[in-house]
């Protein structure tokens, strides 16, 4: 619609248009950063997670390592 109009009238609304282009991508990074609190909590769950396998692992494994000698 907006390349259908006359070089004067795009000209005019140019303006216009780039204003409303940023209130939309400002609400779009508002809006997507909402769920970056719950993103992050979760990894970091998994993080921590994963790393007290990795210990477990460990301490069992060099426990029987132990034992057999």
């Amino acid at each position: 619609m907006y390349e259908s109009l006359p070089p004067e009238k795009r000209k005019a609304q140019e303006p216009h248009m780039r204003k409303r282009m940023q209130e939309l991508s400002d609400a779009l990074a508002q809006q997507s950063g909402g769920g970056g609190g719950v993103v992050d909590m979760v990894s970091k769950g998994l993080l921590w997670l994963a790393l007290m396998l990795a210990v477990l692992g460990i301490g069992f494994f060099g426990i029987m390592t132990l034992a057999r000698m």
